[in-house]
């Protein structure tokens, strides 16, 4: 009789023991791919995320600032309104920093002449002596332009080349009296 004790017991068929060697390999292995895939996927969400955060913030402002030019009494007036109608909408999106007002013709290029000189989210107001008409029945747009950096990219490789516009066309109503 053989005692209890000194008996092995034995594996399963087909089953094989792991090398002493191995364990723990497959977490390293899946730790270190899993940084090598995420890192830059992060980068690139953060850096969507930064671009679509100015492209909201701009076509806000155009809009807003377009609405606020269409509605004031006058072109001094419209000035002042639009360029705080800027200031705020790019401050609801939390940016800071020199952004454009321009307007035009529809259609046109966003290079017209400026609707206030040196719009920046802090500074003050000094209208440009050509402004857009506020008389009935004009037609024209309002630009917004701002230029942003993309995260962690050293300013010598982004030195505010990355720009995003956005444009209101403005439409005054046909019958709008002389105010």
């Amino acid at each position: 009789m053989t005692p209890s004790h000194s008996r092995r017991a034995r594996a399963p068929a087909g089953s094989r023991r792991r090398p002493v060697g191995e364990s723990g390999a497959a977490i390293v292995e899946f730790v270190f791919a899993g940084v090598l895939l995420l890192a830059p996927l992060l980068y690139v969400v953060l850096a969507l995320s930064e671009a679509q955060r100015h492209a909201f913030a701009v076509t806000q402002a155009a809009r807003e600032a377009g609405r606020a030019y269409a509605t004031a009494d006058d072109p001094s007036t419209a000035s002042a309104r639009a360029t705080y109608a800027v200031r705020l909408a790019l401050a609801d999106q939390g940016l800071s920093g020199d952004a454009e007002l321009h307007w035009g013709p529809i259609g046109a290029s966003c290079e017209g002449p400026l609707v206030a000189d040196g719009l920046t989210v802090d500074s003050t107001v000094s209208p440009v002596s050509e402004a857009p008409p506020l008389t009935a029945g004009s037609r024209y747009e309002l630009c917004v332009r701002t230029t942003y950096r993309l995260p962690g990219v050293p300013t010598l490789l982004d030195a505010g080349r990355n720009t995003v516009e956005a444009r209101y066309v403005v439409r005054l109503d046909d019958l709008r009296g002389e105010r």
